[in-house]
């Protein structure tokens, strides 16, 4: 049956907090860009602490298989993949991130030539101060960065990535961009023909910029 989605805020459950599980992945436990991939983006993984069950480092390694693998597949249309090329611990302040400062040190000073930054945190609150979000594009001098919530669904890096590369949100009934909630089902969601070529256009810009970059090529 189709469910229903939306990339907007959302309701947040507080469970006792029981220890810290708090193990970081490697880049080598997290997909890679498909075979054969013209452009495949590296990308430096920030992970937040955060309180929970003994087994949450378990359950985090498979959101973001979950996330990686789903934006992959999405964003194969325009050609391109995500691969995770460094990960690194967030402090233990940024695991919520409720205001334009914290958005602003999630990454700021970590940032990288040729390499997008993916901040994962425990909580991420709207601007206005109450709502959750599920993600979102942040900018300072106009580079871009990523950051996810944990309670993020597995279309989220993806939509994200689609503000990275220049779409606004959509009405299109299909499209990844379109955050009004509606009954359809996730995997209908796609990049929608017009929205491609802005897509490649302003990947090659942030290239050229040196903001993005491409995964040096392994060896057959």
């Amino acid at each position: 049956m189709p469910r229903l989605v939306g990339f907007g805020a959302g309701v947040l459950l507080f469970l006792p907090a029981a220890s810290l599980a708090f193990a970081l992945p490697q880049p080598a436990d997290l997909p890679r860009c498909p075979p054969n991939t013209p452009t495949c983006l590296a990308l430096d993984l920030y992970v937040a602490p955060s309180y929970e069950p003994a087994d949450a480092a378990t359950d985090d390694l498979s959101w973001l298989t979950d996330q990686l693998a789903t934006a992959n597949d999405r964003l194969a249309v325009i050609g391109v993949g995500l691969q995770v090329v460094s990960v690194a611990a967030l402090p233990a302040g940024l695991s919520e991130v409720a205001s334009k400062g914290a958005r602003d040190r999630s990454a700021q000073r970590r940032l990288r030539p040729g390499r997008l930054a993916w901040v994962v945190v425990r909580k991420l609150v709207d601007l206005d101060g109450h709502s959750v979000l599920k993600g979102v594009t942040w900018r300072k001098a106009g580079r871009p960065w990523v950051i996810v919530s944990r309670t993020a669904w597995d279309l989220v890096l993806a939509h994200e990535l689609g503000h990275v590369l220049g779409l606004p949100h959509s009405r299109a009934y299909r499209s990844l961009m379109n955050k009004t909630p509606r009954a359809i089902l996730p995997g209908l969601l796609v990049f929608t023909e017009e929205e491609q070529p802005v897509m490649r256009r302003t990947l090659g810009q942030l290239l050229a910029q040196g903001w993005l970059g491409r995964v040096p090529a392994r060896p057959p």
